[in-house]
């Protein structure tokens, strides 16, 4: 069944990562290889069908609501309002009507991503997913084994735990705690943990990314004696999963060509150390029309930040999210596998 054309029907549009099936705490979803016939040869393959699609719905305040058609069963939903209001993330390790925000200091909370469903998920009325007239763009991720994987962990406390059973070694890694600590990020060239918000780096969070998974620190964002953690991880793969860096130079309209494909959603975050607005993580999601790019904070849309997804990568504007002459940024970004 084909995709839907990109730019097009506001409620489903879908270009959504999915990750793997609900898991138990320290596990992870797995999927079997199955063979796949081409002309008169087999090759194998992990993944079936759409693992990523984005779109877009508009909001009417109606409680448990269903957002149908995205085409597959997430293992991980976003969801940003183009006004304000913060990101808000599920995952399918998440049990009951919860979901947490991508920044601030906030726990697992109720009444915004309720549930994530056979071909869609379900809303609240939470003004961060279901406010009327407010059009919200979401990503959707359905997990596929050796590309991405969702699990849960208990924090110990310990100085550094290895996580593992992943089955590759992953580019990208996001950790949701369930408490008010702050969700994190952490990828390939990194060298250290970043929020989504304009925090500075954690110097003991993800401490590395490893053959069969990624190792935390003692942090409290990562392993809190106690807590329930959460996280997403994906494997880099041509066409599919491009993790990297360019350096600003403060040239509008500029291409970053280094994806190689054309992403369904892309993260940028630059690689400083302040607490200055220009160091607050972007995203754009392809169902979003002209010069626009989603913040994760709880800010609306702006101009001149990740102007468009290209057919090799996208294109930055002059906006110091994105692009100030020397300074570096890290770049995630997602087609569908």
């Amino acid at each position: 069944m084909p995709r839907p054309p990109r730019g097009t029907a506001p409620f489903l549009v879908a270009s959504v990562l999915l990750l793997g099936a609900a898991v138990f705490p320290g596990t992870l979803a797995r999927f079997v290889d199955a063979p796949d016939v081409t002309g008169n040869m087999f090759q194998t393959r992990a993944c079936f069908g759409s693992h990523v699609v984005s779109g877009s719905y508009v909001g009417n305040a109606v409680d448990n609501r269903a957002i149908t058609g995205v085409g597959l069963a997430p293992d991980l939903v976003i969801v940003k309002s183009r006004t304000t209001g913060a990101a808000t993330s599920r995952t399918s390790t998440m049990v009951g009507d919860v979901s947490k925000p991508l920044v601030g200091a906030t726990g697992l909370n109720t009444n915004r991503i309720q549930s994530l469903d056979a071909n869609g998920f379900t809303i609240g009325t939470n003004n961060t997913v279901n406010s009327t007239g407010v059009t919200y763009s979401f990503v959707a991720f359905k997990s596929c084994a050796g590309t991405m994987s969702v699990g849960a962990y208990t924090g110990n406390g310990a100085a550094s735990r290895a996580l593992t059973g992943l089955g590759f070694s992953p580019d990208y890694v996001l950790v949701l705690p369930a408490n008010g600590n702050a969700v994190v990020q952490r990828g390939t060239g990194m060298p250290a943990s970043y929020r989504f918000d304009q925090t500075a780096a954690g110097a003991n969070d993800v401490l590395s990314l490893d053959a069969d998974g990624f190792t935390v620190g003692n942090d409290t964002e990562v392993n809190q004696n106690t807590i329930a953690y959460h996280y997403v991880a994906w494997n880099a793969a041509p066409g599919q999963v491009s993790i990297g860096s360019y350096t600003g130079n403060g040239v509008d309209n500029r291409a970053i060509t280094t994806p190689g494909f054309s992403p369904e959603w892309t993260v940028v975050r630059r690689a400083t150390n302040g607490n200055n607005p220009c160091d607050r993580a972007a995203h754009r999601t392809s169902d979003l029309v002209g010069d626009n790019t989603l913040n994760f904070a709880n800010a609306a849309t702006f101009a001149d930040g990740i102007q468009a997804l290209q057919a090799t990568g996208f294109q930055v504007g002059t906006n110091c999210q994105v692009n100030t002459n020397a300074s570096t940024y890290y770049f995630a970004a997602f087609n569908d596998f």
